[in-house]
């Protein structure tokens, strides 16, 4: 398993890579921390080489502590120095490896009051077809027992979609609830036909329910999420879900901050 590693070596994207590690701490895994170094306007020749080394010499000191730290485990750690947009850099290492798993920082303690995911986060979401998680910095791995997938089924998808979820054994024995926001009651000849979409799931228990559009954006519905849930899993294609919940500046803005992983799925 190939995962890339977003890292500007702040609190949070640290914390998104012991996550993940953590996560799948009984895969094997080939982990590359890609870091992106973007000269300020009118530097110097002299400061910014001086300013490309101490980044080299930091990404390589990462890569051997966390080498040391998860040391027995069957992980491979690399570093990926690059010079650029964040974008194109993921965009490019993505397109030239096969990368399974993109993994960043969500949002930091200090905007989490705002916002679900920051700019640079929800840019990688939005431009990227690849499997991205991410990470809030105060999220710790315990374990992972249920999942939320919030699912607006006006959006054209397959179960191709859900494959990520048989890859490996993290989501072995978990159980997945799996709630369409909508505002009208379901039909059952629909609900199993949406059914089918999960059928091919293996070693996860699915469940279905609705829930109001409104009470997503209720204070108490998010707590409650957040007291009975591990992690939230989104479809890539459910553009609409994403933008609701998502976007930073159209999303959800919340008074409880969000501390579970997300976790967007792409074909």
């Amino acid at each position: 398993m190939n995962v890339l590693i977003l890292s500007d070596f702040s609190a949070v994207a640290i914390n998104a890579t012991h996550y993940a590690m953590d996560l799948l701490q009984k895969e094997e895994v080939h982990f590359t921390l890609l870091n992106i170094y973007v000269s300020e306007p009118g530097a110097t020749e002299e400061a910014i080489t001086e300013k490309r080394n101490a980044t080299k010499a930091i990404l390589e000191e990462r890569v051997q502590k966390l080498s040391a730290r998860f040391k027995g485990r069957l992980h491979r750690v690399s570093g990926c120095y690059f010079e650029g947009k964040l974008v194109n850099a993921a965009r490019d290492f993505v397109q030239k490896n096969e990368v399974d798993l993109i993994v960043m920082g969500a949002v930091s303690k200090r905007f989490h009051h705002k916002t679900i995911l920051g700019d640079h986060t929800f840019e990688i979401i939005s431009k990227i077809k690849c499997n991205i998680l991410a990470v809030p910095e105060d999220s710790s791995f315990t374990g992972l027992k249920r999942m939320l997938m919030p699912v607006d089924f006006s959006a054209s998808f397959g179960n191709r979609n859900l494959q990520f979820l048989n890859f490996g054994k993290f989501f072995h024995k978990t159980r997945l609830s799996v709630r369409e926001i909508m505002n009208t009651p379901d039909r059952e000849d629909e609900k199993r036909l949406k059914q089918e979409l999960f059928k091919d799931l293996n070693h996860i228990r699915a469940d279905f329910a609705t829930l109001d559009e409104s009470a997503v954006y209720d204070q108490k519905t998010w707590t409650d999420i957040q007291n009975k849930f591990d992690l939230i899993v989104i479809l890539g294609k459910n553009i609409k879900i994403c933008e609701r919940l998502l976007h930073n500046r159209h999303g959800l803005y919340t008074s409880a901050p969000n501390r579970l992983p997300i976790l967007v799925l792409h074909d």
